[in-house]
Formats: structure tokens, C-alpha cells, sequence
């Protein structure tokens, strides 16, 4: 599925530099984690939701307007 929506693009997926990762999914205890910002990129409440998520981002992208903002 990857190959072909990437080909439709233009892009193009290197073997070489692609890891493959699997999910175990026989994991008995589920792994959870409460408000981590995980990469800098998302944030995880116990709830699945993702309203702290959007409202740092919405945040962020205020202050980086401000700052632009002549």
C-alpha cells in the first residue's frame, strides 16, 4: 500500500533506507502514558483524546504569529 500511494505522488521508497516495524500485538498490559509530548510532536492524555494535542499546537502557532506579526 505504501509503494503504490507513494508512486501515485512521485515518491519514491528506498529499500535500502526503510525499516520495517512490527506491532506485538500479544502485549498483555497495555502501555500508558499521561500528557507526554512524545518527539516534540504529540501530546497523550489517558483519555485517547486530543484536546491538549490541539489546543499546545493552536498555542504555538500564536506565539510564532506574534513574532512574524509586523
Amino acid at each position: 500500500i505504501l509503494r503504490e500511494t507513494s508512486q501515485r505522488v512521485g515518491l519514491r521508497i528506498s529499500q535500502e533506507k526503510t525499516k520495517v516495524l512490527h506491532i506485538n500485538n500479544k502485549q498483555e498490559e497495555p502501555i500508558t502514558m499521561e500528557g507526554v509530548t512524545c518527539g516534540g510532536r504529540y501530546k497523550i492524555s489517558k483519555s485517547g483524546g486530543s484536546d491538549e494535542d490541539v489546543t499546545a499546537r493552536r498555542k504555538k502557532a500564536w506565539q510564532a504569529f506574534a513574532i512574524l506579526r509586523p
